[in-house]
């Protein structure tokens, strides 16, 4: 890597830990996740600690397993980003809420072979607010 690719690395990282984000790359003949950019947002630690797919699989709650993996099949077709929020279990077993945004890159034969994206982003804060004073919220 050139000393240009390792500045611009490095600024991307600090963007990515800015931003409270974290990329990775999900090879997915290899099963293999890596990440970039730097240290995890706080409550996400464990997360980045996860080098397959099937391990990060294995911490989506239950209830949410179908909701994302019917996000990434509409990808995987085509109807644009991936772009889901669910529940993580994190490493102390309580779950939390993340927002992950990706796109997959296809081989010749249109197959997906690697994922890109922005992971672990925790909302679980944005989630469990209460609602403001000025919304009301309604069931029929």
């Amino acid at each position: 890597m050139s000393a240009s690719d390792n500045a611009l690395s490095g600024r991307l990282s600090a963007a990515l830990k800015a931003a409270g984000d974290v990329a990775y790359s999900w090879d997915f003949e290899a099963d293999r996740l890596d990440w970039c950019g730097g240290s995890a947002p706080a409550g996400l630690e464990f997360a980045v600690k996860l080098t397959t797919g099937r391990d990060f699989v294995s911490r989506v709650h239950p209830d949410d397993l179908v909701h994302r993996q019917l996000a990434l099949t509409s990808h995987f077709e085509g109807a644009g980003p991936f772009d889901c929020e669910y529940r993580l279990r994190d490493g102390d077993g309580a779950f939390v809420w993340v927002h992950e945004r990706g796109q997959a890159e296809s081989d010749a034969a249109g197959r997906p072979r690697v994922m890109l994206g922005l992971s672990a982003r925790s909302v679980t804060a944005r989630l469990s607010r209460p609602v403001s004073s000025g919304w009301r919220i309604t069931t029929s």
